[in-house]
């Protein structure tokens, strides 16, 4: 049974409409202040890995690309832990195939909470070794890697390489 922080996740991302307007309102200023708090980085990283609920998932990542779009509020202790987990989020959760496989749009979100980290991280910082790494999943993970690998590279393209080089480029062909 899910504890009061995953219900107010569900509840936020309930759809049908059946939750009354006060809950949510609570459910969202409860995660609201969660996200603020020094304990969001741990917490998400934790409830990734262990929850089964697919919105709980998703919340955890959107909070883990939240920070990591925040540098102020990493110590460099923090952006080790954010990158180590980042990497074990690559090498395991999106590697598994079948009834256990991630959905599309958390591979996707994975992969964004990757280049956010390549933003801070790469070259200089605490991961020279990035594409050395994302090229060391495709003989570990088949089809699953690969299409990983993809959604990584693709948001590379989409979040970090300059839009008007894209536009220069589709302008000259």
């Amino acid at each position: 049974m899910a504890d009061d922080f995953e219900k107010a996740i569900l509840i936020c991302f309930n759809v049908t409409g059946a939750v009354d307007a006060s809950l949510m309102e609570q459910a969202t200023a409860f995660l609201r202040s969660f996200r603020a708090s020094p304990e969001a980085l741990r917490a998400s990283i934790e409830r990734f890995t262990v929850t089964s609920f697919w919105e709980v998932k998703f919340f955890c990542i959107q909070t883990l690309h939240e920070i990591a779009t925040s540098p102020s509020r990493l110590t460099k202790d923090d952006r080790d832990l954010l990158r180590a987990a980042t990497e074990r989020f690559l090498a395991r959760d999106c590697l598994i195939t079948g009834a256990g496989a991630l959905p599309p749009y958390l591979r996707a979100k994975v992969a964004q909470l990757t280049v956010a980290i390549l933003r801070e991280e790469y070259p200089g910082g605490g991961w020279p070794s990035f594409f050395a790494d994302l090229a060391a999943l495709l003989p570990k993970g088949g089809a699953a890697a690969a299409d990983m690998v993809i959604k990584v590279l693709v948001s590379i393209d989409e979040d970090l390489a300059p839009s008007d080089s894209r536009a220069a480029a589709a302008a000259a062909a």
